[in-house]
């Protein structure tokens, strides 16, 4: 009687090694995947601080400045003269759409007879 007293013991605790590791083994894949996830945000964060790095290296370059200034404030370097364009450029570009949506061939066509 007492030795079958010891083998329920024995298996009960090798029943609750097993709950228990297997309890382990879950806990450690969901951190995995937690940790792979961290990973996968760190490797984000960080191509967009290269973007963001980029941009900030580029508004604070000589070109970006000459850019705005001749953009913006409508400024040109020595020789070089600044063209305005009219308001009703729209118009104008309408115009030349229509002409543009005939086929070539058409346009050929009355262009040479």
């Amino acid at each position: 009687m007492r030795r079958r007293w010891v083998q329920w013991l024995i298996i009960l605790v090798g029943i609750s090694l097993m709950v228990n590791l297997s309890r382990d083994i879950l806990r450690l894949v969901k951190v995995r995947d937690q940790v792979r996830l961290a990973q996968a945000a760190l490797d984000q964060a960080r191509q967009e601080n290269k973007e963001l790095m980029a941009q900030k290296d580029y508004y604070t370059s000589e070109e970006f400045a000459e850019e705005q200034a001749r953009n913006k404030l409508n400024m040109a370097k020595e020789g070089e003269s600044v063209v305005i364009l009219p308001d009703d450029l729209g118009k104008i570009t309408k115009q030349t759409d229509s002409f543009q949506k005939t086929p070539i061939w058409k346009q050929w066509w009355e262009l040479f007879f």
